[in-house]
């Protein structure tokens, strides 16, 4: 009768004898046929038959050489964890240097300096411009008081020539005191109307003049505002695009940092180092601390100072003065000096 076997095929040894079996090796290792005898590991400490040492396990020795092989891949593992981490701190010190003074607070500085100097030079072109429009205006108000005053002594003159003519034609004519009376009233009616014309034509183009100067004034004044207006609107636009900038660059480097973090826990899970977990606390610590920045700085914006006050109550130019002249010293030479008269004497007249 046929003994029975054991699962590796071979017949089992007598139940009569107890013989050890070695362990079941691991999974992935390959399985070694167990014989049902007891077989000496030969000695490993000579060559001669009889000496003793202990038989090595071959099992112990597969498993240091998997140990050391899993190890070496850890090692490997950790490696180009950190090197991606030191990947990720190129990117992170460039991103860095965009928040510096060299990256976005230079490039916001550079913009609001061009809006300054443009502001500032159509300021001034529009302060130039309406310089050159009062001197124009000055120039027609000049002429037209030289014009009136050349007409008041042209009438005063004429008012000299009528008075003579009529005192001269009166006594011609043989004419009484009352006759001469009226004869000068005419002239001096006449010098008054000619006169009224020439105050009416003055007075009307000085005010002319001063209402284009009012004009003048106030549409400089407008631009000069609206000239401020753009410039602080376009201001806006650079401040808005700047915290927009600058949270997109802070939420990059949060991110970035984050990334970095998980590369140093990976290489840590790899091969365990005090040194890569500070590191690892550290960007974690400052990924918090970047995405908060991130989200303080999205809700920013610049606060527009509005337009000066000396420049919404610009007054400009003052209003020219009328100056028309009329004193007699411009008929001097034409008027007839009063003689006292002969024959005669003054008397008063009772009252």
């Amino acid at each position: 009768m046929a003994r029975p076997t054991d699962e590796t095929g071979i017949a089992a040894p007598h139940r009569r004898r107890t013989i050890p079996t070695a362990p079941r090796p691991p999974s992935g290792h390959p399985r070694t046929p167990v014989n049902n005898t007891q077989t000496r590991t030969p000695s490993t400490t000579g060559t001669g038959g009889g000496g003793g040492g202990a038989p090595k396990n071959p099992y112990a020795a597969a498993q240091a050489r998997a140990d050391a092989a899993q190890a070496k891949a850890d090692r490997a593992s950790s490696k180009r964890w950190l090197s991606q981490a030191a990947t990720m701190q190129q990117q992170i010190d460039a991103l860095r240097v965009a928040l510096g003074g060299k990256g976005l607070r230079r490039a916001l500085g550079i913009q609001l300096a061009n809006i300054r100097i443009a502001e500032n030079q159509a300021d001034s072109v529009l302060v130039k411009g309406y310089r050159e429009r009062v001197g124009s205006l000055k120039d027609v108000a000049e002429d037209n008081e030289k014009a009136a005053s050349g007409q008041t002594n042209a009438n005063l003159q004429n008012r000299a020539r009528e008075r003579a003519n009529a005192l001269s034609e009166a006594a011609l004519q043989g004419a009484g005191e009352t006759d001469v009376l009226r004869a000068q009233g005419a002239s001096l009616r006449n010098w008054n109307a000619n006169q009224n014309e020439v105050n009416r034509s003055f007075y009307d183009t000085l005010t002319s003049v001063n209402s284009s100067l009012t004009d003048l004034t106030v549409d400089t004044r407008t631009a000069r505002v609206n000239a401020a207006n753009d410039a602080n609107a376009n201001r806006n636009q650079v401040w808005t695009d700047y915290y927009g900038n600058r949270s997109e660059v802070l939420t990059n480097l949060g991110n970035a940092l984050g990334q970095q973090a998980e590369y140093y826990g990976l290489a840590n899970e790899a091969v365990s180092s005090k040194k890569v977990q500070r590191r690892q606390r550290l960007a974690s610590r400052r990924y918090g601390n970047y995405i908060e920045r991130a989200s303080r700085t999205s809700g920013m914006g610049w606060r527009s100072p509005g337009v000066k006050k000396a420049l919404r109550n610009w007054q400009g130019a003052d209003e020219f003065e009328g100056d028309l002249n009329q004193e007699e010293r411009f008929n001097t030479q034409t008027e007839i000096a009063p003689k006292k008269p002969e024959g005669a004497s003054l008397r008063e007249w009772a009252k």
